[in-house]
């Protein structure tokens, strides 16, 4: 069975035609054509000088209208072959001209096309990462659903099984999102209005209650700690009281986010942007955050600050109550008279009352 499969794919191998054999037998024996003829010609040209035959044209000889040729000089030689000469290396470097121009053309054309193949990997590489986040962002969200409807998470005991699978699934789908932000943001927001990582009693936001003892939370039924909040972008979020102790919140963004009486204990804030950022009554024990960026937030009235800035809130304050007591007190004037002249005693009726 072998054999006839064989023949048959040799038999389906072009078959050269003729020309094509002629074309080939030609080529193999050109060199030795042109070899023969170079040398035939040297011949006749040395015979020619030699035996000085007239038919050469090479010597001097008298043609029969009686006119005279001399022999062939070099100048003779050089004017013959000046104008082949010129127009063979003026088409030899034509050419070789052209053929720099188009392999540089060929060159930049293979360039553009392969930068635009790499552009176009890059943007289907890209919406495919895109794609294949937002397929484990809905599947997430289908997955907590689950958890909360059927399994009544947001109910459920603390070292419940169920809390074990939401944080596990929360971690790995924080983990999967890496570099995407917009998810990450959306991940916490989902949890924080389900309810999941904290919150403050809506009565206590309209009271105005600020400091921490006076804020009602709600307990944290997904613990965080550890969470890649890398990026995540929150700006303008209302996440009061959220529990976010010893996350990586490194590079996100809390522009405009209401943040009153969250826990940020531990919390990684290295380049976090804090901007117009509500941290009222905050807890930011232990957190990774400098002066410079609780100078652009909003308030950090009640906030419990890093111990470092705390020290250093401290200082500032002594410094302030030192200078005030410098300054000499407006009513000093009046209390040396009021020592040096006391007021007049009341009655005895009245001081008896």
């Amino acid at each position: 069975m072998a054999q006839p499969q064989e023949r048959l794919i040799e038999s389906e191998e072009p078959v050269p035609r003729w020309w094509q054999l002629w074309w080939e037998r030609f080529l193999s024996v050109l060199p030795i054509v042109t070899v023969l003829l170079l040398g035939g010609l040297i011949g006749v040209v040395i015979a020619g000088y030699w035996f000085a035959l007239p038919w050469t044209g090479l010597t001097a000889y008298t043609d029969p209208t009686g006119d005279y040729h001399p022999d062939k000089t070099l100048w003779d030689w050089l004017s013959l072959l000046f104008v082949p000469v010129v127009i063979g290396v003026a088409t030899y470097v034509f050419r070789r001209t052209e053929q720099n121009i188009e392999r540089q053309r060929a060159e930049e054309r293979a360039k553009i096309e392969k930068d635009a193949a790499n552009r176009r990997a890059e943007t289907e590489r890209a919406l495919a990462l895109d794609a294949q986040r937002e397929t484990a962002f809905q599947t997430y969200l289908d997955q907590m659903t689950y958890l909360l409807l059927d399994k009544q998470l947001r109910t459920s005991k603390a070292g419940a099984e169920v809390r074990s699978v939401a944080r596990a699934r929360t971690l790995t789908i924080l983990r999967d999102l890496d570099e995407d932000g917009l998810r990450k943001g959306a991940v916490v927001k989902f949890l924080y209005e389900a309810r999941l990582i904290g919150g403050i009693e809506a009565s206590n936001l309209s009271e105005g209650k600020t400091t921490t003892d006076a804020i009602s939370r709600f307990n944290a039924v997904i613990d965080l700690v550890g969470a890649n909040l890398a990026g995540a972008d929150l700006r303008k979020a209302v996440l009061s009281g959220v529990v976010l102790r010893e996350t990586d919140l490194h590079g996100a963004s809390f522009s405009g986010t209401f943040l009153e009486g969250a826990d940020l204990q531990g919390a990684n804030l290295i380049e976090v942007g804090l901007q117009r950022a509500d941290l009222s009554g905050a807890v930011l024990t232990g957190a990774t955050v400098t002066s410079e960026q609780l100078a652009t937030a909003k308030s950090v009235e009640g906030a419990t600050l890093p111990s470092s800035l705390e020290t250093r809130r401290a200082q500032d304050s002594r410094g302030h109550l030192s200078e005030t007591r410098d300054e000499p007190p407006a009513n000093l004037l009046a209390d040396a008279t009021s020592q040096h002249h006391p007021p007049p005693a009341a009655p005895i009726s009245q001081r008896e009352e």
